[in-house]
Protein backbone atom coordinates (compact mmCIF):
# COMPACT_ATOMS: atom_id res chain seq x y z
CA UNK A 1 0.00 0.00 0.00
CA UNK A 2 1.36 3.05 -0.77
CA UNK A 3 2.73 5.67 1.93
CA UNK A 4 0.64 8.92 1.21
CA UNK A 5 -2.17 6.25 1.32
CA UNK A 6 -2.04 4.84 4.68
CA UNK A 7 -0.86 8.65 6.09
CA UNK A 8 -4.09 9.80 4.72
CA UNK A 9 -5.90 6.87 6.60
CA UNK A 10 -4.16 8.07 9.84
CA UNK A 11 -5.14 11.04 9.53
CA UNK A 12 -8.93 10.39 8.72
CA UNK A 13 -9.05 8.14 11.75
CA UNK A 14 -7.42 10.02 13.83
CA UNK A 15 -9.40 12.84 13.38
CA UNK A 16 -12.16 10.65 14.25
CA UNK A 17 -10.69 9.04 17.25
CA UNK A 18 -10.09 12.93 18.66
CA UNK A 19 -14.27 13.71 18.00
CA UNK A 20 -15.32 10.38 20.11
CA UNK A 21 -12.17 10.20 22.23
CA UNK A 22 -11.64 6.65 21.69
CA UNK A 23 -10.42 3.81 19.42
CA UNK A 24 -12.17 4.25 15.77
CA UNK A 25 -12.72 0.21 15.70
CA UNK A 26 -14.11 0.17 19.15
CA UNK A 27 -17.58 2.34 17.81
CA UNK A 28 -20.84 0.90 16.86
CA UNK A 29 -22.16 0.93 12.95
CA UNK A 30 -24.75 3.40 14.12
CA UNK A 31 -21.72 5.72 15.52
CA UNK A 32 -19.55 6.03 12.41
CA UNK A 33 -22.59 6.76 10.24
CA UNK A 34 -23.67 9.33 12.56
CA UNK A 35 -20.01 10.40 12.25
CA UNK A 36 -20.11 10.94 8.95
CA UNK A 37 -23.53 12.88 8.97
CA UNK A 38 -21.59 15.80 11.80
CA UNK A 39 -18.57 16.24 9.85
CA UNK A 40 -20.75 16.83 6.63
CA UNK A 41 -22.72 19.60 7.89
CA UNK A 42 -20.51 20.96 10.29
CA UNK A 43 -17.58 20.98 8.28
CA UNK A 44 -18.37 20.69 4.89
CA UNK A 45 -15.96 17.77 4.24
CA UNK A 46 -14.85 16.66 0.92
CA UNK A 47 -15.86 12.70 -0.33
CA UNK A 48 -12.38 12.43 -0.27
CA UNK A 49 -12.27 12.80 3.40
CA UNK A 50 -14.68 10.46 3.86
CA UNK A 51 -13.15 7.51 1.18
CA UNK A 52 -10.14 7.99 3.46
CA UNK A 53 -12.16 6.87 6.44
CA UNK A 54 -14.08 4.71 5.50
CA UNK A 55 -11.50 2.47 3.64
CA UNK A 56 -9.14 3.43 6.80
CA UNK A 57 -11.93 1.79 8.61
CA UNK A 58 -11.93 -1.03 6.76
CA UNK A 59 -8.17 -1.42 6.78
CA UNK A 60 -7.73 -0.95 10.69
CA UNK A 61 -10.74 -3.63 10.81
CA UNK A 62 -8.86 -5.75 8.79
CA UNK A 63 -5.67 -5.64 11.04
CA UNK A 64 -7.45 -6.45 14.05
CA UNK A 65 -9.37 -9.65 12.68
CA UNK A 66 -12.64 -8.29 12.26
CA UNK A 67 -13.06 -8.38 8.54
CA UNK A 68 -16.91 -8.91 9.17
CA UNK A 69 -17.28 -5.19 10.56
CA UNK A 70 -15.58 -4.19 7.50
CA UNK A 71 -17.99 -5.40 5.27
CA UNK A 72 -20.78 -3.56 6.77
CA UNK A 73 -19.37 0.72 6.13
CA UNK A 74 -20.79 2.02 3.10
CA UNK A 75 -19.89 1.67 0.23
CA UNK A 76 -18.50 4.93 -2.06
CA UNK A 77 -19.95 5.63 -5.58
CA UNK A 78 -17.72 7.74 -7.59
CA UNK A 79 -19.63 10.44 -8.97
CA UNK A 80 -19.68 9.85 -13.46
CA UNK A 81 -18.66 13.42 -14.78
CA UNK A 82 -19.12 13.80 -18.83
CA UNK A 83 -15.45 14.56 -20.41
CA UNK A 84 -15.16 18.19 -21.31
CA UNK A 85 -15.27 18.47 -25.45
CA UNK A 86 -14.04 21.26 -27.19
CA UNK A 87 -15.10 23.26 -29.96
CA UNK A 88 -14.01 23.13 -32.97
CA UNK A 89 -12.96 26.69 -32.80
CA UNK A 90 -11.26 26.37 -29.76
CA UNK A 91 -9.05 23.24 -31.13
CA UNK A 92 -8.27 25.24 -34.18
CA UNK A 93 -6.90 28.10 -31.42
CA UNK A 94 -5.27 25.25 -29.53
CA UNK A 95 -3.31 24.20 -32.22
CA UNK A 96 -2.65 27.21 -33.74
CA UNK A 97 -0.95 29.06 -30.59
CA UNK A 98 2.14 27.18 -30.21
CA UNK A 99 5.29 29.61 -31.67
CA UNK A 100 7.46 26.43 -32.71
CA UNK A 101 6.44 23.52 -35.16
CA UNK A 102 7.64 21.18 -32.84
CA UNK A 103 5.84 22.38 -30.19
Amino acid sequence: MNESTLKNYARSLAKMALHFNCDPTTLSLEQVEDYFLYPKEKEGLSQSYFKHTIYGLRFAFRLQGKAALALKLPQLKRQKALPVVLSQAEIERLIACPKYLKH
